[in-house]
């Protein structure tokens, strides 16, 4: 109908147009949670190389007043989330859930890390989709949080939080049976899923 034609977008066109999911506050919390929880179930199943789907749905510039607050109820209400203006409704789901981190992936890790390193490029091995699942779950969760929820305070509050720990002598950081390694200081409040973002954006970048 002579509107613009949006297509699909991989991560890296997502950065490159600087987008952002932009929903409340609230709305991000409880996107972070739910993504966390999932990707950590995820990794206990021994999965990885999925990824975030987002879907955005655009109202119709016309749809106004009353009639555009019952469109968004009724989207809201089968799962999405409105942006802040009121424009956008926001769907999210993890798809291609079924790889397990079995020998095809292991040997690809093996071959993948050892040809970076051959380059003296071991830290590109990062990039890679054969990681372990909690290695591939902290680095799908750091990417979500950081660039598209972009929910940097909360990075900062565990990044302060680490940094008083370590002032005190402690370990910012514990190990989990079955979950890898995690922050210290997110076990005793609510963000108790969030795995260590002071940890993960340095390695991740």
């Amino acid at each position: 109908g002579g509107g613009a034609a949006y297509g699909t977008l991989r991560d890296w066109e997502w950065l490159d147009i600087a987008m952002a999911v932009d929903v409340s506050p609230a709305d991000k919390e409880e996107l972070a949670d739910t993504l966390q929880a999932d990707a950590a179930f995820l990794a206990e199943q021994g999965s990885l190389d999925y990824s975030l789907l987002v879907g955005v749905h655009r109202l119709p510039a016309q749809l106004e007043g009353a009639a555009r607050d019952v469109r968004i109820a009724e989207l809201v209400s089968h799962g999405g989330f409105a942006s802040a203006d009121r424009q956008k409704v926001y769907f999210f789901g993890i798809i291609d859930v079924l790889e397990r981190y079995r020998l095809r992936w292991k040997v690809q890790r093996a071959v993948l890390t050892l040809g970076y390193a051959l380059m003296l490029r071991a830290r590109d091995a990062d990039g890679i989709s054969a990681l372990p699942p909690a290695e591939y779950a902290d680095r799908f969760t750091t990417f979500v949080l950081h660039n598209v929820l972009q929910t940097g305070a909360r990075r900062d509050a565990i990044e302060r939080a680490a940094a008083k720990l370590a002032d005190e002598g402690q370990s910012a950081t514990t190990e989990l049976p079955g979950r890898g390694l995690w922050c210290r200081c997110c076990l005793d409040d609510e963000c108790a899923r969030v795995r260590a973002a002071a940890i993960g954006l340095p390695r991740w970048g």
